[in-house]
């Protein structure tokens, strides 16, 4: 045993705290080290791994490792975002070099296709003046020629002199009207022309693409903002939420609400039970065949692939240290009249039942349990309970069936589950009282939780046989069945 004899705080965080070692095993531990500084420091890492496992063993949450998680999380997303940034400009740079490069770029490479010398714009304005050109050749010989009215009319020397004068006029207005027209496309001094015009339309997609990764890139930093403050918010309530949810455990455990969580909880775990084959329905908050009563919290009905379909099993759940046998058995008899229920499982809060009330018990129609919906070592108690009551369904229909199988079997399971809870209950307070029995007793309660689960699988199985039973042809024919 350890006990602190004399403790001063120096401060600058150091305290000397001075511990008298009464236990043999640590002070034979201690004695081991024969150097003094080595045992001091041994004493201090098995005290902060000692600090270390309570903390952990409370519940309580490292803010140091809630902020490593934060900064962990930040400096991920900041890593993503940042992978982001560079493929997207990789990407916007491969794109745009594709098509404006000056030496490979698609768009360079037709526009120096189009606007170079013989290139297709040149080659297509050729071709226009050409046929041009020929159409007027023909108009000309059609009217000035040698063979046109206008030769015979003239003197042939002079004739010669004016159509030479005036094809040579025509050749040069054709030339001039060549060489504008070629340069109203090409020439890239003129504002006007498809090259200037296209330059500054490559000037202007510069200036937007700059434009939208700055854009980009203030939503990026915006973006991280946001972020990093949405996860110092979210960490805090959830160390606030801790903090009240301790608090509210506490308050609701000493007020209704308490009681309402139980009915809740108890609903869920018939389903998760019994809704394969069954209708589990709530009805905690609503009258049932008495009238202004509210009594039975939860209907379970049997399908029908079962042997009794249509039959109920009313569920009440109940939160309340005032309860004892006899006022259990009459409200398990009102909430089974109440929902028009053969049998009733009786669930008891393991919180507040008192000492009368075992982990199983069986009166009549009226199966007691108790549970604890966050201890799962009671669930085992829960399971047998509803068994029992389909299985007691089971035999309340045998007495309307003339032959079948027989039931003792339900009779000897249900009087072994209640003697094997009243045994664990034995041994678990003795367990409590007989510190070095401890392992002896943890071993025979484990036995006997072992014969309690086979007895609850026998105790299926013969539900399904007479499931099978009742399946079978023969039945009916026999007479007085219903």
């Amino acid at each position: 045993m350890v006990t602190v004899t004399h403790a001063d705080n120096l401060g600058d965080g150091i305290t000397m705290i001075e511990l008298a070692i009464t236990d043999p095993d640590v002070r034979a531990e201690i004695e081991r080290f024969v150097d003094p500084r080595l045992r001091d420091d041994y004493l201090q890492r098995a005290l902060k791994v000692g600090v270390l496992a309570m903390r952990t063993a409370s519940g309580t949450i490292d803010a140091d490792i809630v902020q490593r998680q934060v900064e962990r999380v930040i400096a991920q997303v900041t890593g993503k975002l940042s992978s982001w940034q560079e493929t997207t400009e990789t990407a916007v740079s491969t794109t745009l070099a594709s098509y404006f490069d000056p030496g490979t770029g698609v768009v360079m490479s037709r526009f120096h296709q189009l606007v170079a010398t013989d290139g297709d714009l040149e080659r297509a304005v050729h071709s226009v003046m050409k046929d041009a050109h020929h159409s007027l050749g023909v108009l000309l010989e059609r009217y000035l020629g040698e063979q046109s009215t206008f030769m015979t009319t003239l003197d042939p020397t002079e004739s010669n002199r004016f159509v030479q004068h005036v094809r040579t006029a025509m050749s040069d207005i054709l030339a001039e009207q060549q060489k504008a027209l070629l340069d109203s496309f090409t020439d890239p001094e003129r504002p006007t022309s498809i090259v200037s015009r296209v330059q500054q339309l490559i000037g202007r997609q510069d200036d937007a693409l700059a434009k939208r990764l700055e854009q980009e890139d203030k939503v990026r930093r915006e973006l991280l903002e946001l972020l990093r403050k949405d996860v110092q918010d979210t960490v805090r309530l959830i160390l606030d939420k801790i903090s009240e949810d301790k608090g509210d455990r506490k308050s609701r455990a000493m007020t209704t609400l308490g009681g309402f969580d139980f009915e809740e909880a108890v609903y869920h775990r018939a389903r998760v039970l019994a809704e394969h084959d069954c209708t589990v329905t709530r009805t905690g908050n609503g009258v049932g065949k008495i009238p202004n009563s509210k009594v039975g919290d939860v209907v379970v009905e049997l399908g029908p692939e079962t042997s009794t379909p249509g039959v109920k099993i009313v569920i009440e759940a109940k939160r309340d240290g005032s309860y004892d046998e006899s006022k259990t058995k009459h409200e398990a008899n009102v909430a089974r009249r109440n929902r028009d229920a053969q049998v009733c499982l009786f669930v008891h809060s393991v919180e507040s039942a008192r000492d009368w009330c075992p982990p199983f018990k069986r009166v009549g129609d009226v199966v007691i349990v108790l549970w604890d919906a966050s201890d799962k070592e009671t669930d085992i108690w829960f399971e047998a309970g509803l068994t029992v009551c389909r299985a007691l369904v089971v035999q309340n229909t045998k007495t309307k069936i003339a032959t079948g199988p027989e039931f003792k079997v339900f009779d000897r399971a249900v009087e072994t589950i209640e003697k094997q809870a009243d045994a664990i209950a034995v041994l678990r307070a003795s367990c409590a009282s007989v510190i070095k029995s401890v392992t002896t007793i943890e071993d025979k309660a484990r036995v006997i939780e072992g014969h309690l689960v086979r007895e609850i699988v026998l105790l299926r199985n013969e539900v399904d046989t007479f499931r099978e039973y009742m399946a079978l042809p023969t039945m009916a024919a026999l007479p007085g069945q219903s």
